[in-house]
């Protein structure tokens, strides 16, 4: 994504060179980065914990670890993939829109690196582990938290 792309250079030398060519982020970027930041993770982590939820509402409480996994792991990987497909490749390398073009940074070849993207859905691959894990670990306890409106919840 474009907020990954601007934190992880896909080489150092790169990171310097467009360091260079267009400078250091300003307070007022870095300040808007962390602000668009904050929503898209609450959608990318509460999208698969709710329907992670849901399913085990829909088991009647009965979720095991591995099957919670599989469906929040999914379900970041298809968002990971409609990043590379959608944004990364068909926006930013095929279409390239002005405003995806840092000012001064025309015509570098880094636009057209289509192995930075994929390395960068192959991170997301392993980033999504983690947060599948903790979903996948809260929706298959035994003793999960449950809603006001579940069954043999102390009243």
């Amino acid at each position: 994504s474009a907020a990954r792309r601007s934190s992880i250079p896909p080489t150092p030398t790169s990171w310097w060179s467009r360091r260079a060519r267009f400078g250091p982020m300003s307070p007022a970027a870095k300040r808007q980065g962390r602000i668009l930041a904050l929503p898209l993770l609450a959608v990318l982590l509460g999208g698969p914990a709710l329907s992670t939820w849901r399913l085990r509402q829909r088991t009647e409480g009965h979720l095991a670890f591995a099957s919670a996994f599989a469906h929040a792991y999914a379900l970041l990987v298809v968002c990971n993939l409609v990043d590379l497909l959608v944004i990364d490749y068909l926006l930013l390398v095929r279409l390239r829109p002005s405003f995806a073009v840092l000012p001064g940074t025309a015509g570098m070849a880094a636009y057209d690196d289509l192995g930075f993207h994929v390395t960068g859905f192959g991170k997301g691959l392993g980033f999504g582990l983690v947060p599948s894990a903790a979903i996948a670990w809260f929706a298959s306890r035994r003793h999960a938290i449950s809603g006001p409106d579940s069954k043999g919840a102390a009243g």
